[in-house]
């Protein structure tokens, strides 16, 4: 199994030591959870309930699980251990 590096976040959603596919399950049902809840928007008197989904808001997962994925993988061995040292002290979030 070929899982992306530890110390690894998505918006700050944790995806160390899962696969492709079981970060794109995570992340997917985290971002549809947010997308269907609404959130009021208020100014003086006036107060307006909005849902995500009204402005077309999408998230590209398979995008940020690609990027997560390559960390520690796309380039020389310096900079691929650098980068896995990195995320292990620091966390990447992407």
């Amino acid at each position: 199994m070929v899982a992306i590096i530890n110390g690894v976040k998505i918006n700050n959603i944790d995806v160390s030591g899962l696969t492709r596919e079981e970060a794109c399950e995570k992340l997917s049902n985290s971002f549809n959870n947010k997308l269907s809840q609404s959130f009021v928007l208020k100014r003086n008197n006036y107060e307006l309930t909005v849902f995500p989904e009204q402005f077309s808001i999408s998230f590209d997962v398979n995008a940020a699980v690609n990027t997560a994925f390559e960390k520690g993988r796309s380039g020389n061995i310096f900079e691929n251990n650098f980068e896995i040292f990195s995320a292990l002290f620091f966390n990447i979030n992407i």
